[in-house]
């Protein structure tokens, strides 16, 4: 935050914000603003039975209710992506049956 010297081989050169202001910054000015907003998360995170984190996350995915197609590892599945799973994967219905996709790339069609 208030660095001023990197070393001279990082390649873009970093800032900070003190050279970017041109002054320094004191930490507790900075983080203060996301304090209340990271206690909330991690009373909800601590509270993860409250299934306050999967809704927030059901509602904000732009995924849900779509057609895509999901690459894992070598495999392409291709499907309507139809919710989340407890533990967050996502449920994918595949030629009438539903599979959780726990990690991929995915690809969301028109």
């Amino acid at each position: 935050m208030n660095q001023t010297v990197f070393p001279s081989e990082l390649n873009p050169p970093p800032t900070s914000l003190q050279l970017s202001a041109g002054h320094p910054f004191e930490l507790n000015l900075v983080l203060s603003p996301f304090s209340s907003g990271w206690n909330t998360v991690m009373a909800d995170l601590l509270d993860y039975a409250s299934g306050t984190i999967l809704s927030d996350w059901k509602n904000r995915s732009r995924t849900i209710g779509r057609y895509i197609t999901v690459r894992t590892g070598n495999q392409l599945v291709s499907g309507m992506a139809t919710g989340l799973a407890e533990d967050g994967g996502l449920l994918l219905q595949v030629d009438g049956s539903e599979r959780k996709i726990s990690s991929g790339d995915i690809s969301m069609h028109p």
